[in-house]
């Protein structure tokens, strides 16, 4: 079965010139999808559209039967607390601490208590070895570390489908071994789709490459190194 569908879908940012021309794909329901593109050719894009952030300008995005270029405000809700975001771009609010920040998504997206939530931050701080800095603000982080607490973040509360743009960009080694091991052992239970400008990264990690070659054309293809 489909977890993902393209049904004719075209997006513009400015009504003018399209990043997308009627793209019709879908994806599987279980492992990790890489997506590959050239540099400003929609990879960010794509996982937006499928978390719901952007919405089709033309055409239907269907994720987990919910159509988010149609759905109303609960379905959005139960959508965003289900699939999960790691931008770019680290977004870690100033003026709260690591566990607060981890705590944030939690609290808007689910109906959990206090004390499930502080359950599930402590979970992923183990899980990504680094409880010694659960109190640190962002500004007393290294680089690697922030990045680190932004993937975090998208793994707590078992979202279904876990996207990760560019996650591999400033981590050291040490934090990117770590980074890897997590996202393989997620795999198991989560729908994991992250974008790379690494293509080594793509063909090593990948069961399913999505493929952007033009804004006509997305494929997607088994990785038959991974058979």
């Amino acid at each position: 079965m489909s977890l993902i569908r393209f049904i004719d879908v075209f997006f513009s940012y400015d009504n003018q010139s399209y990043v997308f021309e009627r793209l019709n794909f879908s994806l599987s329901e279980k492992g990790i999808s890489g997506v590959i593109s050239d540099v400003g050719k929609g990879k960010s894009t794509l996982l937006k559209l499928i978390k719901g952030i952007l919405k089709p300008t033309i055409g239907s995005v269907v994720v987990m039967d919910i159509d988010t270029s149609r759905a109303d405000k609960k379905q959005l809700m139960i959508l965003h607390s289900k699939v999960s975001i790691s931008f770019q771009d680290v977004f870690l609010i100033s003026n709260m601490n690591v566990f607060e920040n981890l705590s944030l998504p939690l609290f808007y997206n689910t109906d959990l208590s206090q004390k499930e939530i502080e359950k599930m931050v402590d979970e992923v701080l183990e899980q990504f070895n680094i409880q010694q800095i659960k109190y640190e603000l962002p500004s007393e982080l290294s680089i690697s570390e922030a990045k680190v607490i932004s993937i975090a973040r998208a793994f707590i509360g078992n979202p279904r489908i876990i996207l990760l743009d560019d996650p591999f960009s400033s981590l050291d080694k040490y934090y990117l071994s770590l980074v890897i091991e997590q996202i393989e052992e997620k795999s198991k239970k989560s729908k994991i789709i992250f974008s790379s400008s690494d293509d080594e990264m793509i063909y090593n990690l990948s069961e399913e490459m999505i493929i952007i070659n033009s804004p006509t054309e997305v494929k997607v293809l088994e990785n038959q190194n991974k058979k």
